[in-house]
């Protein structure tokens, strides 16, 4: 009896907390706010692939360039990253790109299909390097970032990896 009014009143508080946090809007926020809302970001997460705090990632392990940003947050289905200058967007493996274009919430996105099954979205690019139904090798550049957003979407099998994953994917 006694972890039948424990469990319920865990899950009103959760409940409660949970309705507040939609009033305010806080569960959810768009361009506008991730780029506003500074307290929003979230720290690069501290792996042990780096002792610096701007943790290089490499798109390839053979490729000779790093792609680094500065702090994260989720939005939409992806990760909408900090960078804090132009860099390349470097293929993981060879596919073929699929969209080139303009996107409302994502700006100039290429999304390119990796052989290995992997659908890729990358967003707030400054520039395109490949055309549509162009064909790639690991290590080719793709395009380039923004300098001050870049966001990433990964799918594999119709499934939306969340953004832990995504984080882990990118470190692969």
């Amino acid at each position: 009896m006694k972890w039948t009014w424990k469990v319920a009143i865990i899950v009103t508080s959760i409940l409660a907390v949970l309705h507040v946090a939609e009033e305010k809007n806080v569960l959810h926020l768009g361009v506008q706010e991730a780029i506003w809302q500074t307290g929003a970001w979230l720290q690069t997460p501290e792996f042990p692939v780096a002792a610096d705090p701007l943790i290089p990632v490499t798109a390839d392990q053979k490729a000779d360039r790093e792609f680094i940003y500065t702090s994260y947050q989720p939005f939409e289905e992806g990760l909408l990253l900090r960078v804090e200058s132009i860099q390349p967007v470097v293929a993981k493996t060879s596919g073929m790109v699929l969209f080139t274009g303009d996107k409302r919430k994502t700006g100039k996105t290429i999304t390119v299909a990796y052989d290995s099954g992997d659908t890729v979205t990358y967003g707030f690019l400054h520039q395109f390097d490949m055309l549509p139904y162009t064909r790639f090798q690991a290590g080719d550049s793709l395009g380039s970032s923004q300098s001050d957003l870049f966001y990433i979407q990964h799918e594999n099998d119709s499934r939306v990896l969340d953004p832990e994953s995504l984080l882990m994917w990118l470190f692969m």
